[in-house]
Protein backbone atom coordinates (compact mmCIF):
# COMPACT_ATOMS: atom_id res chain seq x y z
CA UNK A 1 0.00 0.00 0.00
CA UNK A 2 2.99 2.48 0.85
CA UNK A 3 4.63 1.75 -2.84
CA UNK A 4 1.28 2.49 -4.15
CA UNK A 5 0.77 5.36 -2.06
CA UNK A 6 3.97 6.69 -3.32
CA UNK A 7 3.43 6.32 -7.16
CA UNK A 8 -0.69 7.93 -6.74
CA UNK A 9 1.28 10.74 -4.86
CA UNK A 10 3.98 11.04 -7.98
CA UNK A 11 1.36 11.06 -10.45
CA UNK A 12 -0.50 14.00 -8.40
CA UNK A 13 2.76 16.15 -8.05
CA UNK A 14 3.52 15.71 -11.63
CA UNK A 15 0.23 16.60 -12.55
CA UNK A 16 0.27 19.80 -10.16
CA UNK A 17 3.67 20.57 -12.10
CA UNK A 18 2.27 20.06 -15.43
CA UNK A 19 -0.51 22.97 -14.45
CA UNK A 20 2.04 25.55 -13.03
CA UNK A 21 4.43 25.22 -16.09
CA UNK A 22 1.42 25.45 -18.23
CA UNK A 23 1.23 28.51 -16.66
CA UNK A 24 4.35 29.84 -17.06
CA UNK A 25 6.69 28.49 -14.09
CA UNK A 26 10.06 27.26 -15.29
CA UNK A 27 9.62 23.09 -14.18
CA UNK A 28 12.37 23.69 -10.93
CA UNK A 29 9.88 26.26 -9.60
CA UNK A 30 6.60 24.37 -11.06
CA UNK A 31 8.10 21.34 -9.35
CA UNK A 32 8.70 23.19 -5.70
CA UNK A 33 5.40 25.04 -6.46
CA UNK A 34 3.19 21.48 -6.67
CA UNK A 35 5.72 20.25 -3.45
CA UNK A 36 4.35 22.95 -1.39
CA UNK A 37 0.30 23.18 -2.62
CA UNK A 38 0.15 19.32 -2.42
CA UNK A 39 1.51 19.24 1.07
CA UNK A 40 3.75 17.11 3.21
CA UNK A 41 4.25 13.78 1.19
CA UNK A 42 5.05 12.25 4.82
CA UNK A 43 2.33 13.86 6.87
CA UNK A 44 0.02 12.44 4.36
CA UNK A 45 1.15 9.06 4.12
CA UNK A 46 1.46 8.83 8.22
CA UNK A 47 -2.63 9.72 7.88
CA UNK A 48 -3.37 6.78 5.69
CA UNK A 49 -1.41 4.46 8.03
CA UNK A 50 -3.73 5.47 10.79
CA UNK A 51 -6.72 5.31 8.66
CA UNK A 52 -5.73 1.89 7.74
CA UNK A 53 -4.67 0.77 11.38
CA UNK A 54 -8.57 1.97 12.15
CA UNK A 55 -10.10 -0.97 11.00
CA UNK A 56 -7.43 -3.34 12.90
CA UNK A 57 -8.33 -1.51 15.80
CA UNK A 58 -12.30 -2.03 15.46
CA UNK A 59 -10.78 -5.98 14.82
CA UNK A 60 -8.52 -5.91 18.16
CA UNK A 61 -11.91 -4.29 20.32
CA UNK A 62 -13.89 -7.01 18.98
CA UNK A 63 -11.70 -9.23 20.19
CA UNK A 64 -11.12 -8.21 23.65
CA UNK A 65 -15.49 -8.30 23.74
CA UNK A 66 -15.52 -11.16 23.00
CA UNK A 67 -12.58 -12.07 25.19
CA UNK A 68 -13.87 -10.41 28.21
CA UNK A 69 -17.95 -11.66 27.63
CA UNK A 70 -15.89 -15.41 27.33
CA UNK A 71 -13.86 -14.88 30.73
CA UNK A 72 -17.40 -13.49 32.46
CA UNK A 73 -18.92 -16.66 31.44
CA UNK A 74 -15.81 -18.85 33.47
CA UNK A 75 -15.93 -16.75 37.12
CA UNK A 76 -20.12 -16.50 37.09
CA UNK A 77 -19.50 -15.42 40.86
CA UNK A 78 -17.82 -12.74 40.21
CA UNK A 79 -20.29 -11.77 37.16
CA UNK A 80 -23.36 -12.37 39.10
CA UNK A 81 -21.59 -9.96 42.11
CA UNK A 82 -20.69 -6.84 39.69
CA UNK A 83 -23.69 -6.91 37.88
CA UNK A 84 -25.63 -6.76 41.01
CA UNK A 85 -23.44 -3.74 42.28
CA UNK A 86 -24.18 -1.99 38.71
CA UNK A 87 -27.97 -2.81 39.16
CA UNK A 88 -28.34 -1.37 42.76
CA UNK A 89 -25.80 1.62 41.76
CA UNK A 90 -27.66 2.38 39.18
CA UNK A 91 -31.17 2.22 40.67
CA UNK A 92 -29.83 3.90 43.63
CA UNK A 93 -28.65 6.59 42.01
CA UNK A 94 -32.31 6.78 39.27
CA UNK A 95 -33.78 7.25 42.60
CA UNK A 96 -32.12 9.83 44.07
CA UNK A 97 -32.20 11.59 40.68
CA UNK A 98 -36.06 11.28 40.50
CA UNK A 99 -36.59 12.84 44.27
CA UNK A 100 -33.97 15.54 43.18
CA UNK A 101 -36.29 15.77 40.17
CA UNK A 102 -39.49 16.32 41.12
CA UNK A 103 -38.44 18.11 44.40
CA UNK A 104 -35.76 20.96 43.27
CA UNK A 105 -35.39 21.04 39.55
CA UNK A 106 -39.24 20.81 38.42
CA UNK A 107 -41.04 24.23 38.81
CA UNK A 108 -43.73 24.79 41.38
CA UNK A 109 -47.13 23.55 39.79
CA UNK A 110 -48.98 27.02 39.89
CA UNK A 111 -49.70 29.74 37.49
CA UNK A 112 -47.65 32.46 38.83
CA UNK A 113 -44.90 30.75 41.65
CA UNK A 114 -43.10 34.32 42.07
CA UNK A 115 -46.09 35.86 43.37
CA UNK A 116 -46.60 33.05 46.37
CA UNK A 117 -45.99 34.40 49.90
CA UNK A 118 -45.52 32.60 52.89
CA UNK A 119 -45.83 34.01 56.31
CA UNK A 120 -45.70 33.26 60.22
CA UNK A 121 -47.54 34.55 63.21
CA UNK A 122 -45.19 35.89 66.09
CA UNK A 123 -45.83 37.45 69.77
CA UNK A 124 -45.14 40.50 70.83
CA UNK A 125 -41.78 39.76 71.35
CA UNK A 126 -41.20 38.85 67.76
CA UNK A 127 -41.04 34.92 69.17
CA UNK A 128 -42.53 32.73 66.12
CA UNK A 129 -45.85 30.40 67.00
CA UNK A 130 -47.41 27.91 65.66
CA UNK A 131 -50.67 29.71 64.37
CA UNK A 132 -53.97 28.11 65.51
CA UNK A 133 -56.48 26.83 62.48
CA UNK A 134 -58.77 29.57 64.27
CA UNK A 135 -56.65 32.13 63.69
CA UNK A 136 -56.08 30.52 59.85
CA UNK A 137 -59.35 30.82 59.33
CA UNK A 138 -60.03 34.16 61.13
CA UNK A 139 -57.19 35.78 58.50
CA UNK A 140 -58.48 33.90 55.79
CA UNK A 141 -62.48 35.33 56.61
CA UNK A 142 -61.11 39.10 56.70
CA UNK A 143 -58.64 38.40 53.49
CA UNK A 144 -58.51 41.89 51.37
CA UNK A 145 -54.53 41.54 49.84
CA UNK A 146 -54.21 37.22 48.47
CA UNK A 147 -56.08 35.59 46.56
CA UNK A 148 -55.69 31.98 48.53
CA UNK A 149 -54.52 31.55 51.78
CA UNK A 150 -53.32 28.11 52.60
CA UNK A 151 -52.25 26.52 55.72
CA UNK A 152 -49.63 23.85 56.54
CA UNK A 153 -48.19 22.58 59.57
CA UNK A 154 -44.62 21.28 60.03
CA UNK A 155 -43.48 19.55 63.38
CA UNK A 156 -40.00 17.70 64.27
CA UNK A 157 -40.33 15.09 66.42
CA UNK A 158 -38.30 11.71 66.84
CA UNK A 159 -39.92 8.60 67.58
CA UNK A 160 -38.33 6.27 70.18
CA UNK A 161 -39.17 3.82 73.52
CA UNK A 162 -39.56 4.68 76.97
CA UNK A 163 -35.46 5.69 76.75
CA UNK A 164 -34.96 9.47 76.18
CA UNK A 165 -33.45 9.59 72.41
CA UNK A 166 -29.39 9.69 71.87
Amino acid sequence: MDQEFEEESKIHLDMLAGRFIAQGMSPMDAHFAARRQFGGVTQVKDELREMRALSAVVDILAQDVRHAFRQLGKARGFTAAAALTLALGIGASTAVFAVLDAVVLRPLPFAEPDRLTAFRSADARGVPHQLSYPDFFDYRKQNEVFEHLVSYRDADFTLSDSLPPL
